[in-house]
């Protein structure tokens, strides 16, 4: 199995456990964007309250670290936003057809 072919059933798989129970999934997503984010910034401050003590290439490692965290955080709050636009479009029965072919093959 290529890698194309990995990521496509790890996608189909996480629309479909959305098609089975939308508000668990919505809430876990929500929980990880809070996590994400909140520990980036938290990160960040860190760093730059200890730019001081540390040397500076520790202090620009952190805090870019912190930076990508934050960065995750917007992307899975960008993508909570736009699921109400994508929602009429979503087909809950060929995505469920479609994750059970992956789980008989």
């Amino acid at each position: 199995m290529d890698r194309e072919e990995k990521r496509r059933r790890v996608i189909i798989k996480a629309m479909a456990a959305l098609a089975a129970n939308e508000a668990h999934e919505l809430a876990k997503l929500r929980r990880l964007r809070s996590l994400l984010y909140w520990t980036g910034l938290i990160v960040v401050a860190g760093a730059a309250l200890l730019a001081g003590a540390w040397p500076v290439w520790i202090a620009a490692l952190v805090g870019a670290v912190g930076g990508l965290v934050t960065g995750l955080g917007v992307h899975y709050d960008n993508s909570l936003n736009q699921w109400p636009t994508i929602k009429p479009f979503f087909d809950r029965d060929a995505v469920i057809r479609a994750a059970g072919v992956l789980d008989d093959g």
